[in-house]
């Protein structure tokens, strides 16, 4: 996962069970919610925090409040305020490496290891606000995704796929990959596809895709942001790891419009969860 190291101002946290959070609270979470990407300079931004250390300490000394807390010597109020050296990684997290010295670079060396790893959810609730992508309803691993789909248009569909009228699951196959199930995004997302198998009948196509989710949430963010993109509501999050794998492979790519194309998809699923019906807008 892409990620930014640099220095962000924290309350830690005084005993167990606590966490530390950040002092600033995130910015402006409505656009992360309506972005289709996010990068980690993107997310150091949105926590008021910097590469450079100086500009972090002019925007401090800018907030008379946190001044004041700091003249008044806020340990003695059970609070301790510190600019941390962070990773900042492309889903919001952050990792903390300890506190920053003068002359020491925001750059974590390969053999360091982090102090404490806040999530995204997490560094917003603290605040009080609604994180722009709620956490994952998965976790990484193996999943698949089984996809019904009826041939509306048998011509359509045969000149679109560039298919002989006796195709068979064989030759539709790399077709179907190639003009059909063509991942969202050419970036890392979090997943990558490990096999499809294609059953054919007179009329009906059977598609199941089988993915290897390698990091959920960066997964679930990027299908979030992807399928919001498309129309579905603000607060989108696919329910399984089927309903992201087929946003990833079919609901959210630049294919053409299965109606476009002779085909009607009827519904998927996953071996997890019920049958969902397509959407209508």
């Amino acid at each position: 996962m892409k990620y930014a190291d640099g220095f962000v101002l924290m309350k830690l946290a005084q005993g167990a069970g606590q966490a530390s959070r950040t002092y600033w609270p995130p910015q402006d979470s409505l656009s992360l919610g309506i972005s289709d990407a996010f990068s980690p300079e993107d997310w150091l931004e949105e926590y008021t925090a910097s590469t450079d250390l100086s500009l972090l300490i002019d925007e401090m000394r800018e907030d008379k409040d946190l001044v004041t807390t700091l003249r008044d010597d806020p340990k003695r109020y059970g609070q301790d305020i510190a600019i941390m050296r962070a990773r900042v990684y492309e889903d919001g997290s952050i990792a903390l490496y300890g506190k920053a010295r003068k002359g020491i670079e925001a750059a974590i060396a390969a053999d360091e290891r982090p102090c404490e790893i806040l999530q995204v959810e997490n560094i917003f609730s603290a605040h009080s606000m609604t994180p722009p992508v709620a956490p994952p309803n998965f976790e990484a691993g193996r999943h698949s995704c089984e996809i019904k789909i009826r041939i509306t248009d048998r011509a359509e569909f045969l000149e679109h796929f560039g298919l002989p009228k006796d195709f068979d699951a064989e030759t539709a196959t790399p077709q179907l990959k190639m003009f059909l199930l063509e991942p969202f995004s050419a970036e890392e997302f979090g997943a990558r596809m490990e096999d499809v198998q294609v059953e054919v009948t007179k009329r009906k196509l059977k598609i199941s895709i089988t993915a290897e989710i390698t990091d959920a949430r960066l997964f679930n963010q990027r299908i979030s942001l992807a399928a919001r993109q498309c129309g579905f509501d603000d607060d989108y999050v696919p329910e399984t790891a089927g309903d992201a794998i087929f946003e990833a492979w079919c609901g959210c790519n630049e294919s053409p419009s299965p109606d476009t194309i002779g085909l009607e998809i009827e519904n998927w699923r996953d071996d997890s969860a019920e049958e969902r019906l397509v959407p209508s807008f």
